[in-house]
């Protein structure tokens, strides 16, 4: 939708703008598109923001942690790896 495309596209105070105005809970039951692409893409701040305003379980972040390593985001994966659940790389 639009507010995963704004924020995997890096439009932060846009999503912000849209997230605050709709006060929609449709945002908040489908944050893990928007966190997932968002960390695949290396938006760091944003990342962060959509983590601290939603709850994004634990093995949601194992998967988003490796398919973010496929798209070399090093600082998103530096920020991931404590987050995850001891996870294994094979």
């Amino acid at each position: 939708g639009t507010f995963g495309n704004l924020c995997a596209n890096g439009y932060f105070e846009l999503a912000k703008f849209v997230y605050k105005s709709f006060n929609n809970t449709n945002i908040q039951d489908n944050i893990n598109y928007p966190f997932r692409s968002t960390c695949y893409k290396g938006h760091l701040e944003i990342a962060q923001w959509l983590y601290s305003i939603s709850n994004i379980p634990i093995d949601f972040i194992d998967d988003t942690f490796m398919y973010t390593c496929a798209e070399g985001q090093l600082h998103i994966i530096q920020w991931l790896l404590p987050l995850t659940n001891n996870i294994k790389i094979i």
